[in-house]
């Protein structure tokens, strides 16, 4: 699919979540000039400990998803998916549905160490 997912984890110190989640909801908001819409759909795994928000970045953006996950207490991992093309939504659209599954399915399945 000439695609990938780029992730990133940080550890949670020294009081830093608000600004964990303010570079991560930035990045998301960058493509706003270019996105069609931005919808968010907020995750919560209280079982795995996991929260997060998942964002469906639609149009001619450099990236169509971001995400990220945290525990509030000591894990943040941020995700973008992003293609090795020009952004053309409509041709892409198909892998990037597909992809978006994959992403949620990671949301769904991660547990902290």
């Amino acid at each position: 699919m000439n695609a990938a997912v780029y992730i990133t984890y940080q550890k949670v110190r020294n009081n830093n979540l608000n600004s964990l989640l303010y570079d991560a909801q930035k990045l998301a908001y960058n493509h706003d000039r270019v996105a069609i819409s931005i919808p968010e759909k907020l995750f919560e795994n209280k079982d795995h400990n996991t929260y997060g928000v998942f964002y469906s970045i639609n149009g001619d953006a450099a990236s169509q998803s971001h995400f990220y996950l945290t525990d509030s207490l000591q894990n943040f991992v941020t995700g973008s998916l992003y293609f090795d093309v020009k952004p053309n939504f409509d041709s892409i659209y198909p892998a990037v549905v597909y992809l978006r599954e994959d992403i949620m399915h990671l949301m769904e399945t991660l547990e902290w160490n």
